[in-house]
Order: C-alpha cells, then sequence, then structure tokens
C-alpha cells in the first residue's frame, strides 16, 4: 500500500501546534485566574505529573509549550509515543506556584485527551498494522492535535486538511451537478463524477498538484466503475473510499471492482506471468478504503472483506481520556 498518502509530518505543523496550543490556555485562564490572585504570591513549588493509568503518553509537546511560555522548568521523562505503566511520572516542574496552577489545567487537558486517542489507536494499530487512519472529524481547535495523537499511536493521520490530497464526495457532486447540469439525479451523479475527475486531472497538472493523492467516495458498484474507467484514462483516483455500506456490501463491490481492476492491470504489464503478477498487481492496484459504520467492534470484517485501510472518528470521537494528576511539592 502506498502509505504516502495516508502518512503526514507535523514538523512543520509545530508552530501552529504550539500557538493554538496557548489559545486555549487563553479561553481558559479569562481575564485571570481570581483565586489564584487572592491566595498565592507566586513562591517556587514543585510539581509532578503523573499518569494513574497505563497509557500511550502524548499531549508532550503542548504541555511543555503551556509551562515554557511562563518561565516554567520543564523536565520531560518520558517520550511522546511511549507506552507507560500507572504511576510513571511524565513531567517535573520548577516555578512560580501562581503560573504553574494557572496552565496546569490545560495542559492536563491536551495530556489526557492525546494520550487516550494514542492509546486507543495502539492498540488497534497492534491487531492491524499499517491498517487505521482518522478522518477530518475532530473537536473544534484541536484538529492538529488529534491527528497528531492518531500518529503516535501508529495510525495514519490522513488528510490534516483541505490542501493535502484531493477528495470527492457526495455533496461535491451534488453542487457539481446543479452548477453544471442544472439539477440533480442518480445519473447526474455518475455523470458529475466522470467529469469532475477529467477536471481534476487537469487541475492536478496547471497547478503542479501531481504529487497529490486523489481520492472518491463511492456508495455503489456503478460508482466504482466509473471511477475505474476515469483510472484508465486519466490514472485516477489513488484511493477508492466505499462508504457507509455493511460488511457483505463492502465485500461485493470489492471483488467485482478487483476483478476488473486487475484485468486493466494485466493488459499494461508486458510479459505477465503468473509467478510476478501478485505483486505487480498490488503495486499498481487502487487503495480502498472503508469509512462510515466503522467500530471496533466491526473493523476486522472489513479487513477480511478487502479492505486496504479502515478510516474511523471513533478513534477521536470516542477515546477515553487517560487519567493524568499533577501534585504539588515545596520547591527545591
Amino acid at each position: 500500500m502506498k502509505e504516502s498518502f495516508y502518512s503526514r509530518d507535523f514538523t512543520s505543523y509545530q508552530k501552529k501546534i504550539m500557538d493554538f496550543t496557548l489559545d486555549a490556555f487563553k479561553q481558559d485562564y479569562g481575564l485571570g485566574d481570581v483565586t489564584t490572585d487572592a491566595l498565592l504570591e507566586g513562591a517556587q513549588v514543585r510539581g509532578e505529573i503523573r499518569a494513574k493509568e497505563a497509557c500511550v503518553v502524548c499531549g508532550l509537546i503542548e504541555a511543555r509549550t503551556l509551562f515554557e511560555s511562563a518561565g516554567i522548568v520543564v523536565n520531560v521523562m518520558v517520550d511522546e509515543g511511549e507506552e507507560i505503566d500507572p504511576g510513571s511520572l511524565i513531567i517535573t516542574l520548577i516555578g512560580n506556584s501562581r503560573e504553574i496552577i494557572g496552565r496546569a489545567r490545560t495542559a492536563l487537558d491536551y495530556l489526557k485527551v492525546m494520550s487516550g486517542i494514542a492509546t486507543k489507536t495502539r492498540a488497534l494499530d497492534k491487531k492491524y498494522p499499517k491498517k487505521i487512519a482518522t478522518t477530518r472529524k475532530s473537536h473544534p481547535g484541536l484538529l492538529l492535535s488529534e491527528k497528531r495523537a492518531v500518529t503516535m499511536g501508529g495510525g495514519f493521520a490522513h488528510r490534516i486538511n483541505l490542501s493535502d490530497g484531493y477528495l470527492v464526495k457526495k455533496e461535491h457532486l451534488v453542487c457539481f451537478a446543479f452548477e453544471t447540469y442544472g439539477f440533480y439525479s442518480e445519473e447526474a451523479k455518475l455523470n458529475a463524477m466522470g467529469e469532475a475527475l477529467k477536471r481534476i486531472s487537469i487541475h492536478r497538472e496547471i497547478t503542479k498538484n501531481k504529487h497529490l493523492f486523489v481520492e472518491v467516495e463511492v456508495t455503489s458498484l456503478e460508482e466504482a466503475m466509473v471511477c475505474l474507467n476515469a483510472r484508465k484514462q486519466y490514472g485516477i483516483p489513488h484511493i477508492l473510499m466505499i462508504d457507509n455500506k455493511n460488511p457483505d456490501e463492502f465485500k461485493k463491490i470489492v471483488q467485482e471492482y478487483r476483478k476488473e481492476e486487475d484485468k486493466f492491470i494485466q493488459t499494461q504489464i508486458p510479459n505477465v506471468t503468473p509467478e510476478m503478477t501478485p505483486d505487480m498487481l498490488d503495486e499498481k492496484r487502487t487503495i480502498i478504503e472503508a469509512s462510515g459504520r466503522i467500530s471496533e467492534e466491526n473493523i476486522e470484517k472489513y479487513i477480511k472483506a478487502g479492505a486496504d485501510v479502515v478510516s474511523m472518528s471513533d478513534l477521536v470521537l470516542n477515546a477515553k481520556p487517560i487519567d493524568i494528576s499533577m501534585e504539588i511539592a515545596k520547591g527545591d
């Protein structure tokens, strides 16, 4: 499978992640921490952040950003993505009591939520290596951090934003049909899908975006075959997302699509022999992604039915936050 279509490097996003993290703190801080203002003078104290349960730790960049922005000395005791035991020390802090207490809630929230996502993803990745991807469904303002947590757990981030690749969905085709034909119907949708892929092929050329993948959401065999015809003509799409089908329906579409696709691929490979066909077919095949209705309970059925990748919002939206807390001691 062409993992480059799904893998993402977050290095270039680190400044944005730090900015979003500080914005989250500002929301929590408001006009000031009136309780702390009333009670504390700002003596130096030591803070210790520990996990109360086993987890894959994540959110260290966000926590460090929050504390270091206030001049607090931060010592990170574990690595991002490391599997840790209950009671493990994650971070030690030395600094002003007012600043540590003021920033602790936001830092702990990032650590709890992101570690929960990374832990859930790691458990699934161990069962189904290189098969798990998240979606763009996330909590507002947390998209970058939540997608980063998925990658720390071993999953794929898929698109971080709308500029990462072309993904044609039903909503695009409905609007395209209205703009092009003046009406929408199932037949118009099929015509719009073929024409849309032609236009994307041209767009990739003139905008020098040929490095971006093209993916199409389909819900029927007829739509999948339109994509195959476009693939024969334009070399796209690279990914076929079969959406909102039960495992049996999904399997039928995959089997028929693969049968026709393999016939085409074999015509493009010179001197095909039975021994060399499997690897050569896999390299040239469309990636098939299962999406919609996916949960931990049924994911295996979709993989057995032929999914190369399974994308699921469940990784982010239903991950249980990890119990992580901070204790304060007298400063050294």
